[in-house]
């Protein structure tokens, strides 16, 4: 089947074909976040957001419009947002007297 055919058949409530669109677009799409993100746990978690957001995005998929653009549109836009969410907050490297090690405060 194709992705088409599997989202929709998703859509109709086959769990199964969600399981094979993970399958097939799961490493992309983790690499082209890890990619735009440059770090492995932003990237982990933006994949699986991606997926999620996909369960939940039934409305906003066209079918005149290739499967693989609208899941990477996704993906783009899930990682934009977590870049603006960084550019919110930072970390602080600090020095524990007790224990002469350095830890991150995130601010």
């Amino acid at each position: 089947m194709t992705d088409e055919e599997l989202i929709h058949s998703y859509y109709d409530g086959n769990q199964g074909a969600l399981a094979v669109i993970f399958e097939r677009h799961n490493q992309g799409v983790f690499s082209f976040a890890w990619r735009m993100l440059g770090n492995r746990a932003d990237a982990e978690d933006t994949a699986s957001e991606v997926f999620s957001r996909l369960c939940t995005s039934q409305a906003r998929y066209s079918p005149n419009a290739a499967f693989k653009t609208w899941l990477y549109t996704i993906a783009r836009n899930v990682c934009l947002d977590r870049i603006r969410s960084r550019n919110k907050s930072g970390s602080l490297w600090v020095q524990n007297r007790e224990t002469e090690t350095y830890e991150q405060i995130d601010i």
